[in-house]
């Protein structure tokens, strides 16, 4: 666990909050970008997880993040039938896989760094 509650990022308030969330979307299109896949596997896949930046993400948000991202382009859904049930599978778009490759790269990059970046923003 983080320091400061479930991911230490609750005591930034708002902007803590949007970091999360910018965060959890980044990880979700990451995800579709491996495989198309429908929201309830996401879900339970992020929920045993150990990692609080996955486990915390709840039905509303993931519904939340999947519509944004179908809505900015990122992913499409279609319909299936499963097991006599519709269900909507997720895939990337050529724009989500994209940003995604984008995303890990700079995630990479930016961990890689993260040491040198702390060491001199508190040295004295």
């Amino acid at each position: 666990m983080f320091r400061g509650g479930k991911t230490g990022l609750e005591s930034f308030g708002m902007i803590g909050d949007k970091l999360l969330t910018n965060i959890h979307t980044m990880i979700v299109l990451v995800h579709i970008d491996k495989k198309s896949t429908y929201p309830y596997a996401l879900l339970k896949k992020f929920s045993k997880s150990k990692h609080p930046l996955l486990n915390t993400i709840d039905k509303n948000e993931m519904y939340n993040i999947l519509n944004s991202l179908e809505h900015r382009g990122y992913v499409k859904s279609r319909m299936i039938l499963s097991n006599s049930k519709a269900q909507k599978v997720y895939s990337v778009t050529p724009k989500g896989d994209k940003i995604a490759r984008s995303f890990r790269r700079a995630f990479f990059s930016f961990i890689k760094s993260a040491s040198t970046i702390m060491r001199d923003a508190f040295a004295e």
